[in-house]
């Protein structure tokens, strides 16, 4: 399977999230097939993200892999636009430990 960028959405958002001190890791596990396509880190926080493209909708891989994290006490954001992500990475800031 490859991994694609999603136009318009992926890349503003992994910008946005580098540029405030985020890690941006585009994950691609060998082996294990719909695995969420970017995992965020900062100040010990985690953020995994499904980036779509407007309107579309996860794959039944993408669903499972997504119920697997979610069983381990994760959340898995769904992003089709990158004003939600980027807003999504804004509400983080609040916090003020973010970015120690």
């Amino acid at each position: 399977m490859t991994v694609r960028e999603i136009p318009g959405v992926q890349r503003p958002v992994v910008r946005f999230a580098r540029s405030r001190g985020w890690l941006a890791w585009k994950m691609k596990i060998e082996g294990i097939d719909g695995c969420p396509d970017y995992w965020f880190f900062r100040a010990g926080t985690l953020l995994i993200v499904e980036f779509k493209a407007p309107g579309k909708t996860r794959t039944v891989q993408q669903e499972r892999r997504a119920a697997d994290l979610i069983k381990q006490g994760f959340t898995v954001h769904v992003i089709d636009d990158a004003e939600a992500g980027c807003a999504l990475l804004r509400s983080y800031d609040l916090d003020p430990l973010a970015g120690l």
